[in-house]
């Protein structure tokens, strides 16, 4: 888009990190940026039995031999304790994982992946679970 004073902007929209940069034609190329791209993630969670979930999701983009998806327990001041992890679908970016615990109570979670050659770390959104 080029407004009336001259500016131009466009909207950029990259499945992976990418390297951008700008150059009028029969110019050099101008200075380069990094757009580092977060993977997608969901979550949910099932009770299967006595403290006894299966908690699933997605992660987005899938990447060849699967990504490593950590899901981490959020606890009373913020801090966030690793509880399981599992490998995402290479094909799908699918990934699930059956956790027993031993206390009940009402907790939240957060599905965290970290940062690869292709996309920045990413995070869920924290789900409340009440553990039971």
């Amino acid at each position: 888009m080029v407004t009336n004073n001259g500016t131009i902007s466009w909207s950029v929209r990259p499945p992976r990190n990418t390297r951008l940069y700008a150059q009028q034609r029969g110019c050099a190329p101008g200075n380069q940026v990094v757009l580092g791209v977060r993977t997608t993630l969901s979550i949910s969670a099932v009770r299967n039995g006595t403290r006894n979930y299966t908690f699933s999701g997605d992660s987005l983009p899938a990447r060849p031999l699967g990504l490593i998806v950590s899901l981490y327990r959020v606890t009373a001041d913020g801090s966030q304790v690793l509880t399981a992890q599992a490998r995402a679908s290479a094909t799908t970016g699918e990934w699930i994982l059956t956790r027993q615990f031993t206390g009940s109570g009402t907790f939240g979670f957060v599905v965290r992946t970290g940062q690869d050659l292709q996309n920045a770390p990413g995070s869920s959104r924290v789900r409340p679970t009440v553990i039971y």
